[in-house]
């Protein structure tokens, strides 16, 4: 599977189990409304976290600044506009179907679609 939706839960705040590549994960998701955000921990299946805090921006690769880490087989978790929308993310537009999509996607997707470090998605 080269790029695979993560859903994002309708509460501010929520942990939840997500397959990425083959591995599973515990994403906690928190809505800050005070500056307007969402932010992501990336945890064990024992809670443990091995990320916490980054902050969801639009058409930017969330986990790449992680990589030394060694998280994810082979892929980054990336934030992409789905739709025309030029509204910031908030709390009710990020999620499988909105403004907003979280995607995990496979390094040989990336290649094949020209996407690298610098790359923005839109």
């Amino acid at each position: 599977m080269a790029i695979r939706l993560i859903k994002v839960p309708t509460t501010s705040y929520e942990s939840q189990e997500t397959v990425i590549g083959s591995q599973t994960f515990n994403l906690l998701f928190k809505y800050n409304a005070s500056d307007a955000a969402w932010y992501i921990t990336i945890r064990d299946t024992a809670l443990n976290p091995l990320v916490a805090g980054i902050k969801v921006m639009p058409n930017q690769n969330l986990t790449r600044a992680y990589s030394y880490l060694n998280i994810f087989e082979d892929g980054d978790i990336w934030c992409r506009r789905s739709s025309a929308t030029r509204d910031p993310i908030g709390r009710n537009n990020l999620g499988v179907g909105l403004s907003y999509e979280l995607v995990w996607i496979s390094s040989q997707e990336a290649i094949q679609r020209g996407i690298n470090d610098v790359t923005q998605l839109s």
